[in-house]
């Protein structure tokens, strides 16, 4: 078959798909369903259900296990609260309850909450979005509340005893300047400082970011977080303990807005959209701040980090395309940023 004539057929049958997606959430929306959308705070329906006692009741559809050290570029921002006990925090985790309901009082991070995502993008930097870490800015180092990230991390409930994983205390944070409270869809991308250098192996690995030359239009890309999924933990639907990875096919900006538009909202371009309009996989509390790699080549084993997840349909149903920062379009503030930093 003619390449052109394949490349034309592939563009088709991908609008379809994505047409498909605004016709079913244009339905959802006629009838009544969730209309909401969340942009990624540290505290979604997720953590603030079990801190107040209550049922969440976001989730997200249809994640992978990924294997152990195929994301070395992912990390986990957690805070320190010493208010909360072993039960509560083992059942905001999930995909591991037949190995830990008899053994979660042994949990030596009990009080450690896992909020956000992120990604390595020097050796003692972290990218993230700012409505995850906003609150947090002037905190850090406080009595009152402390945070550590996690690199190389897979297995949460094993905490900082697990294998490969690495723990450094944040000791800086730095929100893009012209993010708002206000507007948060807005310039949602900020940076943390670890308190000392990771170590690099096969397990933790820098993240390559985009350029501007970096689209993926269309392309495969993959997206790893430890968000709320669809399981069920004694009716709650928690967050995910094993690291989990979501295939999602970034759309042209066009379709997203059309589709978003839906639900009275719009695409900017400092935004990217990824969807994935057959397992409905998509991000929810606790991935946001995670990263969306795209190969740099089709086909390629090496990938870069395209976005940072900002935002998505408060269903978390895989209905609405997850919207990301783009990171091209933050490259050279956070370039400034690693130079700022420095080595620890």
């Amino acid at each position: 078959m003619d390449s052109s004539l394949f490349v034309n057929m592939r563009m088709k049958e991908l609008r379809f798909s994505f047409g498909l997606v605004a016709v079913l959430c244009s339905l959802s929306v006629a009838n009544g369903a969730q209309t909401a959308f969340r942009v990624g705070g540290p505290f979604g329906d997720s953590e603030k259900a079990f801190l107040e006692g209550s049922s969440p009741t976001a989730f997200v559809y249809e994640g992978l296990i990924v294997d152990s050290g195929t994301h070395p570029t992912a990390i986990t921002l957690q805070i320190y609260n010493e208010s909360l006990t072993e039960t509560q925090t083992f059942f905001d985790y999930c995909y591991t309850y037949d190995e830990y309901s008899d053994e979660y009082n042994t949990y030596l991070d009990s009080q450690w909450l896992h909020i956000c995502g992120g990604n390595l993008i020097s050796n003692n930097t972290v990218v993230t979005s700012a409505t995850c870490v906003k609150d947090f800015v002037d905190m850090v180092g406080g009595d009152d509340l402390v945070m550590r990230a996690g690199v190389g991390w897979f297995e949460l409930l094993e905490g900082v005893n697990g294998t490969n994983h690495q723990t450094y205390s944040v000791v800086d944070i730095t929100v893009h300047p012209n993010f708002n409270s206000a507007t948060p869809q807005v310039n949602n991308i900020a940076v943390v400082r670890l308190s000392q250098n990771v170590i690099l192996n096969e397990y933790v690995k820098i993240a390559e970011m985009a350029t501007g030359n970096s689209s993926h239009v269309n392309e495969n890309c993959k997206f790893q977080g430890w968000g709320s999924t669809k399981c069920e933990v004694d009716g709650h639907r928690p967050h995910a303990s094993l690291l989990q990875v979501a295939n999602l096919t970034v759309m042209e900006n066009g379709i997203c807005n059309r589709i978003w538009g839906l639900k009275n909202k719009s695409i900017l371009d400092t935004e990217v959209c990824g969807v994935n309009s057959v397992e409905h996989s998509t991000l929810c509390d606790g991935d946001f701040g995670g990263g969306l790699m795209c190969p740099i080549e089709v086909d390629s084993p090496t990938f870069e980090l395209m976005g940072v997840a900002s935002w998505n349909d408060a269903a978390c149903n895989g209905c609405m395309p997850a919207v990301f920062e783009r990171v091209s379009e933050f490259r050279a503030w956070l370039v400034n940023q690693i130079a700022e930093f420095g080595s620890s």
